[in-house]
């Protein structure tokens, strides 16, 4: 059944922005794949790359409050509803405005994809103490009655799916609907259990949330093991990063590449033979863990999240936010490299969940259900 999808992201930035723009490019690629029709509108004008396939049509609503926001988007919901389907609302901001949608008498279904946590959630997040009190009251009060009303939510892993059911969000309006990733046509040789130096890699923001303090510190304790890490990223903690670098002597062990080209990436990968993703927080998903295993390389991730569900048997989980835990699992990996290489066995079977092919016929399904409704 073919049908005419409006597709609503804040922005669309493949220069500047992270992983979620990526993914929503690659999804709406994926609906157009499927036969349908899809339109991309941005809830902002400004702060907009998107690749030459993709044209947007552009909304001059990024300086709204909390509020306004939710109206807003009912609005341009409601302007839209007789020339589309069905409505793709890419990101936790919009689930209230598509929920208030519906409630108002809107005709057409409305699925909201959700890859991060709402600000009223007990994770680490930018926002102070008070700002997420108020949030967390709204959320109860108001924001769960019109959760109630949206159609669809996908999530983007069952951790996510998980903490909004906790909160009080319908159990039976969600399906997963992860990353994907076309697996490589030639995949890297697997690690040698006989390997004399552990080729560590970092990929992501430098920042608190992420630990990239963690893992630094963590291997200045190691220093009697032979390793070295590369480090892909750029971020607030870039100075202290090379700064604690330079201070504890660690500069023939440590290298900065700072941000690259996504196309950049695979090569970097099959340089490693270990991915470490220290993050504090639980991550909502860990698209670098992903990228990780098409490469065969074994990983070392937070056992908190969704990243420990992407790494499955071919990973390593630590205690969120424990240097010491993540030191120990560390010195076991430089002592026992042949535990490494039976990790790199199962990486492709534990990636597979994450083609293009199986994700996509399981959203399919989910498209057709959404559209009868």
């Amino acid at each position: 059944m073919i049908m005419n999808i409006f597709f609503l992201v804040r922005t669309l930035d493949l220069k500047k922005g992270g992983g979620s723009h990526f993914n929503a490019v690659a999804q709406i690629r994926l609906f157009r794949s499927l036969g349908h029709s899809v339109e991309v509108h941005t809830f902002r004008e400004d702060i907009n790359n998107p690749p030459e396939d993709i044209s947007i049509i552009k909304h001059s609503c990024g300086n709204l409050g909390f509020l306004m926001d939710k109206k807003e988007v009912e609005e341009i919901l409601k302007s839209h509803e007789a020339k589309f389907d069905i409505f793709f609302l890419y990101g936790v901001d919009f689930l209230y405005g598509g929920g208030l949608y519906r409630k108002n008498g809107g005709t057409k279904p409305v699925a909201v994809y959700l890859d991060t946590y709402l600000a009223s959630m007990s994770v680490l997040t930018e926002h102070p103490p008070f700002y997420r009190l108020k949030r967390k009251i709204w959320d109860m009060f108001f924001g769960l009655t019109l959760a109630q009303h949206v159609d669809k939510y996908f999530s983007v892993s069952p951790y996510i799916k998980k903490r909004y059911i906790d909160l009080g969000f319908p159990k039976d309006q969600f399906d997963i609907f992860p990353n994907f990733f076309s697996l490589p046509k030639k995949r890297k040789n697997l690690l040698s259990s006989r390997v004399s130096k552990v080729k560590m890699l970092y990929v992501g923001r430098l920042t608190f949330d992420k630990g990239i303090d963690m893992l630094l510190h963590a291997l200045y304790g190691l220093k009697n093991y032979s390793w070295e890490l590369h480090i892909v990223g750029d971020g607030p903690l870039k100075e202290w990063s090379t700064e604690f670098v330079k201070k504890n002597k660690l500069c023939n062990r440590v290298f900065f590449t700072g941000w690259v080209d996504q196309k950049c990436l695979p090569e970097i990968y099959t340089k490693a033979n270990l991915f470490v993703h220290p993050a504090r927080w639980p991550e909502p998903f860990g698209r670098t863990v992903v990228e990780a295993l098409l490469h065969n390389v074994p990983v070392i991730v937070p056992e908190e999240g969704g990243s420990a569900w992407i790494a499955g048997p071919a990973g390593l989980t630590f205690k969120n936010g424990d240097i010491d835990d993540l030191t120990r699992i560390l010195e076991n990996s430089f002592r026992n490299p042949a535990q490494l290489a039976e990790y790199a066995l199962l990486s492709l079977d534990t990636v597979v969940r994450f083609s293009e092919v199986d994700v996509s016929e399981n959203i399919k399904i989910s498209l057709e259900n959404l559209r009868s409704l």
